[in-house]
């Protein structure tokens, strides 16, 4: 069974899903360090 596509496809959410992550987190704490 050949799956390295299915890896890399994963591999690919995983990094979006963490980019994402990273940039709600930088937007949080611009919107709190206003307070």
């Amino acid at each position: 069974m050949h799956r390295q596509s299915d890896i890399n496809d994963f591999m690919m959410n995983t990094t979006g899903v963490l980019i994402g992550r990273c940039l709600l987190i930088c937007k949080i704490d611009r919107h709190s360090s206003r307070f």
